[in-house]
């Protein structure tokens, strides 16, 4: 492919957007990693026979969720960027 004839802009806005779709994925995949272990926390903790493993995985839920409280603002710039993006790189 001759890419002296398609316009620098363009491949520079399809690089950006494609390394902003790359972090977006790879937060995504954390995000839903941390959910799993979220999940498995909260249901170990209500499984548990002893209160202190009880309380230790109820509390290892709760901070995985805050953790994705946290990711999830991330989430919402990283896909405000790549709508943006989307936009220049394709003009769609």
């Amino acid at each position: 492919m001759d890419l002296s004839s398609i316009d620098a802009r363009l491949i520079y806005a399809r690089g950006q957007y494609a390394t902003v779709n790359g972090e977006y994925k790879t937060l995504m995949a954390t995000a839903q990693s941390l959910t799993q272990q979220a999940c498995d926390a909260l249901r170990h903790g209500l499984q548990a026979q002893e209160y202190e493993a009880m309380r230790e995985n109820l509390q290892n839920a709760g901070d995985l969720v805050l953790r994705l409280n946290e990711i999830s603002f991330e989430l919402e710039e990283l896909r405000r960027q790549k709508d943006e993006l989307w936009t220049e790189a394709w003009g769609k």
